[in-house]
């Protein structure tokens, strides 16, 4: 997941929370939305007590609303705090009468990968610029190369994750893998 990711990357330690067939955690969001609380059960979930360095990470929050509405809560009483809260769409949409913390919340909108952008995360930075630069002759050049990086490109496509696995390990099967996660889940 990006998320993670970016929480490797950016925090000192990351703590994730997934709702996604976790009764546990949503039975969590169903009491008490105390910050304090909710806290405590993110620790006791991931085994890391959330403080300034943390970044949690609320993966398929759509599956729990009441999940949503605290982040306005924590938000204000644990300004410090550092929740990412990722979801589909669909299912903000099936949840339409869940409270939303208007004005606690930043949406960020991820699209797929552009071709160009598939060809940078392998590390083909010269093809990507080459196609940028709309070179024709080049392009003519190394047109086996692009078209080996475009077959790569139509089966990976441009979901960040299954990008960011094929660049590590060129594996299909764990591309797959990442596909179906994104499809079924």
């Amino acid at each position: 997941m990006a998320c993670k990711g970016f929480g490797r990357e950016c925090f000192d330690t990351t703590a994730y929370v997934t709702f996604q067939d976790n009764a546990g955690m949503a039975g969590v969001f169903e009491g008490s939305l105390d910050p304090s609380h909710l806290l405590d059960a993110i620790a006791v979930e991931t085994d890391i007590r959330p403080n300034e360095g943390t970044l949690v990470i609320f993966h398929e929050i759509q599956k729990c609303p009441r999940a949503i509405t605290s982040l306005k809560m924590v938000q204000e009483q644990v300004p410090d705090s550092m929740i990412v809260a990722a979801c589909s769409l669909l299912g903000i949409a099936l949840h339409q009468s869940t409270s939303f913390p208007v004005g606690k919340a930043d949406h960020l909108s991820l699209h797929p990968l552009s071709f160009g952008e598939f060809l940078l995360a392998p590390g083909l930075d010269k093809l990507a610029d080459l196609l940028e630069r709309q070179d024709v002759s080049l392009v003519d050049s190394f047109s086996e190369k692009l078209t080996d990086a475009l077959r790569g490109y139509y089966y990976v496509g441009g979901m960040p994750e299954a990008v960011s696995i094929f660049a590590e390990s060129g594996d299909f099967e764990a591309v797959r893998r990442v596909q179906e996660n994104l499809l079924f889940a």
